[in-house]
């Protein structure tokens, strides 16, 4: 099943008992599931209604099934339409929408210290002329920076993205970062200064908008769409702020690229091999990464 269940019951954990909670909890499969399933309206459904479950071995495998979840989560490297005979692009644009609607749910449920709801997502279908635009600042980054040919190859492989999340996180730096000298006028295509959180506010709001924004990524994987966090020089430019009509005062988090519908499995097993030389972790989990206080 989706996610969204689990993150929905986590957020009720103040005003249900253990017993209550537990409840809430849907059974994860290992296999991807189609995001034609409807979204089932937890929060609006009458305790009564819900049964309680059947044994503690079924709590059990659904904690492990969320463990696996996230632990099978990777970013993405096939972010293209994954069309067959029986679906068009118009229809799995439709599956990618309502993906991404109960993604956007989940991302509500994100810790936010003082409840100020600092973030925002905008949503841009690959059919849209601001897709068409995204992949063309794209290539006048990599022109700047690399050769023609290889911007030309970006270019064309974001132009086949099925669609792009933008995470803006609100009153989140300073306006006059992005005031530059009358002299020497920054391009609509070089990367504007980086400009740190300067608050309390601001770094909590950003750590926010972090979690919210695993959420995504981890309802879209539970729904069998890959996706990569994108932070580079693209949405650090005035023509991508431009493009999304961003406030002075707003950070662009994320650049979420999504896959089409079933794209989480591995293309090739070169692809596999690479992915999980990537996953290999440096530090030990007992130790360093995990200490222990006296």
């Amino acid at each position: 099943a989706t996610l969204l269940p689990f993150i929905m019951s986590r957020h009720l954990r103040r005003s249900l008992p253990l017993y209550r909670r537990q409840q809430l909890y849907y059974a994860l499969n290992e296999s991807s599931v189609k995001v034609t399933r409807p979204f089932p309206a937890i929060c609006n459904r009458q305790l009564s209604s819900i049964q309680q479950s059947s044994s503690s071995a079924a709590d059990n495998n659904n904690a492990e099934s969320m463990q696996s979840l996230i632990k099978s989560r990777r970013t993405g490297t096939s972010l293209a339409f994954t069309l067959d005979d029986d679906r068009s692009k118009e229809e799995e644009e439709k599956l990618l929408l309502q993906a991404i609607h109960r993604a956007i749910q989940c991302a509500e449920m994100a810790p936010n210290h003082k409840r100020t709801e600092p973030f925002s997502f905008l949503q841009i279908l690959n059919s849209s002329s601001t897709a068409k635009d995204v992949a063309e600042i794209a290539y006048q980054v990599a022109a700047r920076t690399r050769s023609v040919p290889v911007a030309r190859k970006k270019k064309e492989k974001w132009s086949q993205i099925p669609a792009f999340l933008v995470t803006l996180v609100h009153e989140n730096q300073n306006a006059s970062s992005l005031e530059t000298d009358s002299e020497t006028p920054t391009k609509n295509y070089d990367a504007l200064p980086y400009a740190p959180p300067e608050t309390e506010r601001q770094l909590e709001d950003y750590a926010s908008a972090s979690s919210a924004i695993q959420n995504v990524l981890l309802s879209l994987h539970s729904d069998g769409i890959s996706t990569k966090w994108a932070t580079g020089p693209v949405i650090a430019t005035r023509a991508f702020r431009n493009l999304i009509d961003a406030k002075p005062t707003d950070r662009v988090a994320a650049l979420i690229m999504l896959g089409g519908v079933d794209s989480i499995q591995f293309g090739s097993e070169k692809e596999e091999t690479i992915t999980t030389a990537r996953r290999q972790r440096k530090r030990e989990l007992d130790g360093d990464l995990l200490r222990s206080l006296p």
